[in-house]
């Protein structure tokens, strides 16, 4: 059984409290782990500031696929995707970060 498909079955029970889903998220996002963090983000309503340190924590550790999980979570602004852009030297996360903050550029003109 995946982690994904326990940590969800855990939150679709009740069986774990905001605060512990916050440090798995926390440590899924640092490790890489996007078969937890993505039910995590679907159940929980994580502070903006606590998804903006996951994506910059996610760069600066060249994990893409959370990356793209936490990425596609929000509407991110210019300054959280420059300073993810910023933490990380990871050519396929600069790619993803540079693209999105490109679209965000064009959407706002």
């Amino acid at each position: 059984m995946s982690g994904g498909i326990v940590v969800l079955a855990l939150c679709n029970n009740a069986c774990i409290s905001s605060e512990m889903a916050l440090e798995v998220f926390q440590k899924a996002a640092s490790r890489g782990n996007d078969e937890v963090v993505k039910p995590l983000l679907s159940k929980y309503c994580f502070a903006l500031s606590v998804k903006e340190e996951a994506m910059v924590c996610a760069a600066r550790n060249g994990q893409l696929n959370v990356l793209k999980v936490i990425c596609a979570s929000e509407d991110w602004s210019l300054d959280s995707l420059n300073k993810a852009i910023s933490a990380t030297k990871d050519w396929y996360v600069l790619a993803v970060l540079r693209a999105k903050k490109a679209a965000k550029e064009e959407s706002s003109s």
